[in-house]
């Protein structure tokens, strides 16, 4: 049993593509979100004297990721310690959630964990490097670095650029690098929660799967608009109460470059939106973390009120 954790996402991939090479003969079953608790644990417990031993994969499972019940969790719990010896499962998420999570604390003592957190920029650039080589490609050291420049530092979105590049051409350059990738606004929670003023859905929706293709989350992004809305919300209280701009920075705590972005979109947007985006994104991050609702299907309904 394993659980990988973390914010890397291509080396928890590439850990599971492991585990799999490992053992060729085994049947690989990716349990989604849809499955049902029965359904589950039935995977978990159940083998075949005529089937193959088989590997279960978790990727991001609602159970580690959001609240659920606790008789849920001590069902799952319940089923892994009557597991059949020939069943592997892995559990994969991007980070912990909810560490009085019970199913976690069984997984730290009876799983093998691994954590995978982001890489510094060395090791970043040297994996970019060996990946263009395992694809029997070239580019220039500078060429390289070029690239990199482009893109934010997340190693999954910078292998699915060099794929991409390298189907085009096995001779990377700083010309195709240009004409086939986007430019990436590395700080974009801006521009996104900007858009909402126009109420123009092409450019909400288009910014938004920008920013899904960079390999953000939906989670990332209701934290990121939240906390915006928030520093905005702070900044007008104590504008109201007659505080400087250098009293505030010194009470928040934030650059000045911070506080200065933030009060120049609380201008721009005005008080009452705000108070309206702040109270739509939190009921909807309220209802994914109790599992009420579909996380995607959520935050689209919240861009469609936006726009109305």
């Amino acid at each position: 049993m394993y659980y990988f954790y973390g914010n890397e996402e291509y080396l928890i991939q590439k850990k599971i593509e492991e585990i799999i090479k490992e053992n060729p003969s085994n049947n690989i079953i990716k349990i989604n979100n849809d499955f049902k608790l029965e359904e589950i644990i039935n995977q978990i417990i159940n083998f075949s004297l005529f089937e193959k031993d088989k590997i279960l994969i978790f990727n991001n499972p609602y159970f580690l990721t959001k609240e659920v019940s606790e008789n849920e969790i001590n069902s799952i719990i319940k089923a892994l310690k009557i597991k059949p010896n020939s069943t592997k499962i892995i559990f994969s998420s991007e980070k912990i959630q909810n560490s009085k999570n019970e199913l976690l604390s069984f997984l730290k003592k009876e799983a093998n964990c691994i954590e995978f957190n982001e890489l510094k920029e060395k090791e970043i650039v040297e994996i970019a490097k060996q990946k263009i080589i395992d694809l029997e490609a070239s580019i220039s050291e500078i060429d390289l670095f070029y690239l990199l420049s482009k893109l934010p530092n997340k190693l999954i979105l910078i292998i699915n650029e060099i794929e991409k590049l390298v189907a085009l051409d096995k001779n990377i350059s700083k010309s195709n690098i240009d004409y086939l990738v986007q430019k990436y606004n590395i700080d974009t929670t801006f521009s996104f929660i900007n858009s909402f003023h126009n109420k123009d859905a092409n450019e909400i929706f288009k910014t938004y799967y920008q920013k899904i293709n960079q390999g953000e989350t939906i989670q990332n992004l209701i934290n990121q608009i939240s906390n915006v809305l928030e520093l905005c919300s702070r900044i007008y209280s104590l504008k109201k109460m007659n505080f400087s701009n250098q009293d505030i920075e010194k009470i928040m705590n934030k650059h000045s470059f911070v506080i200065k972005k933030n009060m120049e979109f609380l201008d721009y947007i005005g008080y009452k939106k705000i108070v309206l985006y702040t109270n739509l994104i939190s009921e909807i991050d309220q209802k994914i973390k109790k599992n009420e609702v579909d996380e995607k299907i959520a935050f689209e309904r919240f861009l469609l009120e936006i726009i109305k």
